[in-house]
């Protein structure tokens, strides 16, 4: 497994992005799998559903992920351990990294 992956600009380390993160209403696992990064979070009727998250930028210590499929984002707080995920309807989540994952 590498370090870190590059998206447009610099290097994301990807080991501190995987790890369980949750807020009052949302859990969201994140992992790497086949040189892969993904996540695992609950859709319609509480369904998991895992998919990949592709590197689109990297500024200012956050790095925002995006699905080739569902149209959401994932920005990762690079020193805070928080994910804010925003959903199809535009909708912010604030999640806390609780665990990594390994």
């Amino acid at each position: 497994m590498p370090e870190s992956f590059a998206p447009a600009a610099g290097h994301i380390p990807w080991r501190i992005l995987i790890g369980e993160y949750t807020s009052n209403e949302l859990y969201s696992a994140v992992h790497w799998e086949n040189n892969k990064l993904f996540v695992t979070i609950p859709k319609k009727y509480g369904a998991l559903y895992k998919y990949e998250i592709k590197p689109f930028t990297l500024a200012d210590d956050k790095a925002i992920f995006k699905s080739d499929f569902v149209y959401e984002d994932f920005i990762f707080d690079l020193k805070g351990h928080c994910l804010e995920f925003v959903d199809v309807y535009g909708k912010r989540h604030f999640l806390k990294k609780q665990t990594a994952l390994g």
